[in-house]
């Protein structure tokens, strides 16, 4: 192989990795946004979740490190108030530790569950009009509507 085609190769590899963080960089910014729409709702508005706690952690804790999650004074807000307001939003009982609940669904591998943003990832790849976080939300109306 002559050095002109590993240069142009090298590059190809370049280009290809540059796009695949940009397509990542922007599916973890579709879940931040999803999360923060979330995060303007109240508990009693009667929405609840309809996957798991570990889902629901893992994919806050991706929402609270890739994105810019404040409070409303504008301080950035900890994993764990985050946390703890999507739980109450949701209805659901935050587990006492929810870093690592979000650590173990990180985590998973095998047959039987991959981790959220592998599984939120692809639904995005195959349908990018939907909005798979939102789609676990359950209430009285659809928040995607």
């Amino acid at each position: 192989m002559s050095a002109t085609i590993k240069i142009l190769y090298g590059e190809r590899e370049a280009l290809d990795h540059a796009l695949q963080q940009q397509h990542l960089h922007d599916v973890r910014q579709r879940l931040v946004a999803e999360v923060e729409e979330l995060m303007t709702h109240l508990p009693f508005e009667g929405l609840y979740w309809k996957g798991t706690v570990t889902d629901l952690m893992e994919a806050l804790y991706m929402a609270f490190r890739y994105g810019r999650l404040f409070d409303i004074d504008g301080h950035p807000r900890t994993f764990t108030s985050v946390a703890r307001q999507c739980s109450a939003i949701l209805n659901r009982s935050c587990p006492s530790n929810p870093t690592a609940k979000a650590a173990r669904g990180a985590q998973r591998k095998g047959v039987q569950e991959s981790p959220f943003m592998v599984r939120y990832e692809r639904m995005v790849e195959r349908n990018p009009l939907r909005h798979p976080f939102t789609e676990l939300v359950g209430g009285l109306y659809s928040m995607a509507a």
